[in-house]
């Protein structure tokens, strides 16, 4: 692949650059095939140029890390305030997330990030993604037991159910536009109680569509 035309960056503009690099390197090829000379490639400029921003490879994935980490914690931080709606905000926030930047959904279901970190840095990783994850869960299980989500199934079950649903979307972006709303939508056929009555599946067409009116999804 031919490195990109140089252009001169802002200092914080060039580091957010080389981290978006490196991860994007690190969930395509893992940590075997990451070197400063690729991501100052892939930036258009040198490696001198490069290490005048991260005076070390490792200290570059390190602040990949903590963008990761970041990232990730986007999706956690809710305002809303009963389980449901946080539960909506989560997806809506982490789908339109992967959709935006894809490394991050492989990075989360991988063990790239953790094999290119060394040891410490893998804890941090594993850590990142298993406190995402257990958000999730507590926020599955508050919301079966106000009612609002069906309580037939393990919330394990509800809970890989809302993640591969998520993955499932993120892949199809790939291919033509979809909606985080209209797949959450979609997604509360599985996952609400029936009590709550049929919830109308996105139309034929609709990933297409642009967003929902405000309100759309309660």
């Amino acid at each position: 692949m031919s490195a990109p035309p140089r252009r001169r960056l802002p200092a914080e503009a060039r580091r957010a650059q080389l981290i978006g690099i490196t991860l994007r390197l690190i969930a395509q090829d893992g940590a075997v095939r990451l070197t400063a000379s690729a991501i100052a490639e892939q930036a258009g400029i040198t490696d001198a140029a490069l290490f005048r921003h991260f005076p070390t490879l490792a200290s570059l994935i390190e602040a990949a890390i903590d963008h990761f980490g970041d990232l990730l914690r986007g999706s956690l931080e809710r305002p809303e305030t009963t389980p449901r709606e946080r539960l909506a905000g989560f997806f809506l926030h982490r789908l339109a997330l992967v959709q935006a930047h894809p490394e991050v959904l492989q990075l989360a279901f991988n063990e790239r990030l953790a094999d290119a970190a060394g040891v410490q840095g893998g804890h941090r990783v594993g850590a990142m993604v298993a406190h995402s994850l257990g958000f999730l869960r507590e926020t599955l299980e508050a919301a079966q037991t106000e009612g609002t989500l069906r309580t037939d199934v393990p919330v394990a079950a509800l809970l890989w159910t809302v993640t591969g649903h998520m993955r499932g979307a993120a892949m199809a972006t790939r291919h033509h536009p979809v909606q985080p709303a209209h797949v959450f939508r979609d997604l509360l056929l599985l996952i609400g109680p029936a009590t709550t009555g049929p919830v109308k599946s996105a139309p034929r067409g609709a990933l297409n569509e642009g967003p929902p009116a405000p309100g759309e999804v309660q």
